[in-house]
């Protein structure tokens, strides 16, 4: 298949540095190579639709808010930085979800939007109050971004359904790990502190973004 993948190393180095050092707990190294992750991502598709001479611009503009994010928040104790970061992650996740209305094989009429931008203002409505105690300014913005993760992840269950392309399980197995990765963030980062947090919830990070990138890539 045109398509295939193989050509690309399927263990990247960046991401087995970057867990050994999360699990060492070593926070400078850490920091350091995180961002190593989402360059090697981004390399890979740039390379990718290079040389299948594709158009993935909505893709490599999402991976690209992903490395932004990853650098944003490094810088933990500057709550402003730390925002800038899950703003970045949130337009990286409309852009995958972009990506997948464009794939569907029916047009979305422009009511749909207004019944999700509807059910979007119920669900902060619901959730933020519950997330204000612990995450205080952030709570808006955290749930405005579960919300988006939670779009996602119905989006592309129906674009499976809608296509029966099997790439679309990949898109459902990412937002589904980064739902996962994200909740272990919040928990302990605003909740209750987890003992080796980070390297737990790089695990799926690390699988969500290969998998959002590669059925992109593979549809």
């Amino acid at each position: 298949d045109h398509r295939d993948l193989h050509s690309f190393p399927t263990r990247r180095s960046s991401d087995l540095i970057h867990l050994l050092f999360s699990f060492k707990e070593n926070s400078k190294l850490q920091s350091l190579t995180k961002p190593l992750i989402m360059l090697s991502l981004l390399t890979m598709v740039i390379v990718y639709s290079t040389i299948m001479n594709s158009k993935n611009i909505i893709l490599i503009m999402a991976v690209l808010c992903g490395l932004l994010g990853d650098v944003l928040l490094m810088f933990k104790r500057r709550l402003s930085l730390f925002a800038a970061g899950g703003v970045s992650f949130f337009v990286g996740h409309l852009l995958y979800i972009t990506q997948m209305i464009k794939l569907f094989s029916f047009k979305v009429g422009w009511y749909i939007y207004l019944v999700i931008f509807i059910l979007m203002l119920i669900w902060t409505y619901i959730v933020e109050p519950k997330l204000k105690k612990n995450m205080n300014k952030l709570a808006v913005c955290a749930s405005l971004y579960a919300f988006i993760l939670l779009l996602g992840f119905s989006v592309s269950i129906v674009l499976f359904v809608a296509t029966k392309n099997k790439s679309a399980i990949l898109l459902i197995f990412g937002f589904l790990l980064f739902i996962i990765s994200d909740t272990i963030l919040v928990y302990s980062a605003f909740f209750k502190p987890l003992k080796k947090a980070h390297f737990y919830l790089m695990i799926p990070y690390v699988i969500a973004q290969a998998c959002l990138a590669c059925g992109i890539l593979l549809f």
